[in-house]
């Protein structure tokens, strides 16, 4: 039985560009699959072409700080999205602000299916949670 072969953004730079692309066979949400191809773009969306795997490497090393990769895109409470990009800026120590990961999220993120209308539905959801003194938000806060 031949697999077919599927793409999968596996990265975007904070300006909403992809970074990454994954062609790939099998299943990706089971994690049985293999990896066929890496398609990287630059910020401006430009398709990179590389001499050899360490030039890719490099480029791949150099870019990411600037890179978010949520592999969940899709929350219950706005306070969960801001709190996973919280964490991607605190554990990575990327090269941007959280309001540049909020406008992020509000292009490629969801809370219960609905778009985002703006990041400061994520800040304020985020307050309240403090306020409430909700357990991730707190033990987060406490690192």
């Amino acid at each position: 039985m031949q697999r077919k072969i599927k793409r999968k953004t596996t990265e975007y730079y904070v300006n909403g560009q992809v970074k990454m692309v994954v062609e790939y066979k099998g299943d990706w949400s089971t994690g049985d699959f293999i990896v066929k191809k890496h398609y990287d773009y630059n910020e401006n969306g430009r398709l990179m072409k590389f001499k050899d795997q360490f030039e890719r490497l490099d480029f791949l090393d150099k870019n990411y700080k600037k890179v978010i990769n949520l592999d969940r895109k899709e929350f219950d409470k706005p306070w969960k999205c801001a709190l996973a990009i919280k964490k991607i800026i605190r554990a990575g120590n990327l090269d941007f602000t959280e309001i540049d990961g909020y406008n992020w999220a509000v292009k490629y993120c969801t809370i219960n299916g609905e778009k985002i209308k703006n990041y400061q539905v994520l800040i304020e959801d985020y307050k309240v949670a403090v306020k409430n003194k909700i357990d991730k938000v707190v033990k987060f806060e406490n690192k």
